[in-house]
Order: C-alpha cells, then sequence, then structure tokens
C-alpha cells in the first residue's frame, strides 16, 4: 500500500521503483544457541533501524489522515508512528458517538485500517474529555 499511498500524491515512479528494489527480496535467517535457519523471505516492512522508515511510515498514514473531515469537526495529525485523531463536539455523549462513528463510517478509520494492511493498537488508544 506505501507505493499506492506515494503514486497517489504525486511521487515520481523513479524513486517509487528504487523503493521496490530496494524493499524487495530481502532474506534473513534465524540464529539462537547452536542453531542457524536456512536463509528465508521477508515478506514485507522495512529493515530495523532503516532511516528512511519514519518518512515512509508518514507518507504511508497520510491517506488515514486524509478521511478525518473537516465539515464533521475531525483532524488528525502524526508523529513518528503515532496518528492522533480529533473530535470537537458539543458536548461530551456527542463527542464520543461522533469518534465512533469517524471509526466507523464507511471510508473511516477501521475501513482505512483494512484495506492497508494495519492493525490498530485499540487497547492503547486514549480519549481526553
Amino acid at each position: 500500500m506505501l507505493y499506492h499511498e506515494l503514486r497517489k500524491i504525486g511521487v515520481p515512479t523513479a524513486i517509487i521503483e528504487w523503493m521496490k528494489r530496494r524493499y524487495g527480496r530481502r532474506v534473513t535467517q534465524l540464529s539462537f544457541d547452536d542453531y542457524l535457519s536456512e536463509p528465508f523471505e521477508v515478506p514485507g516492512g522495512e529493515d530495523q533501524g532503516d532511516p528512511f522508515s519514519a518518512v515512509g511510515y508518514i507518507l504511508y498514514a497520510a491517506g488515514l489522515l486524509n478521511i478525518l473531515q473537516e465539515a464533521y469537526k475531525e483532524e488528525g495529525y502524526a508523529f513518528m508512528d503515532d496518528l492522533a485523531g480529533m473530535k470537537w463536539a458539543e458536548n461530551i455523549k456527542k463527542a464520543h458517538a461522533d469518534i465512533e462513528l469517524m471509526m466507523s463510517r464507511n471510508e473511516g478509520a477501521l475501513e482505512w485500517a483494512q484495506t492497508h494492511n494495519c492493525q490498530f493498537g485499540i487497547p492503547k488508544f486514549k480519549l481526553v474529555d
């Protein structure tokens, strides 16, 4: 999905192709005690400590921030791999109902996560009233 998001925001094809080569066909081995596994392919993600990972994640997650709608008094912010969705409402009860809608509506946050192979850590969500 990262490449799809990059195309949507106009990143040149040459850069996207470079990224595909950089992150494609990566292999690793497991080593512990006296055991060394056969090499196997790493199906996705970025290398641990990769300096580009922060930029890649921000560009990947930009689509999630874009689904928040000004018409509904919603805003989104990102810092590294943390995202915040903000909602303003006339009272707490309405804010809670609207946050549920923000997450569950058609083309909402949960749908975005499903289509982008993303799993939210919902137990870590915080609500600030």
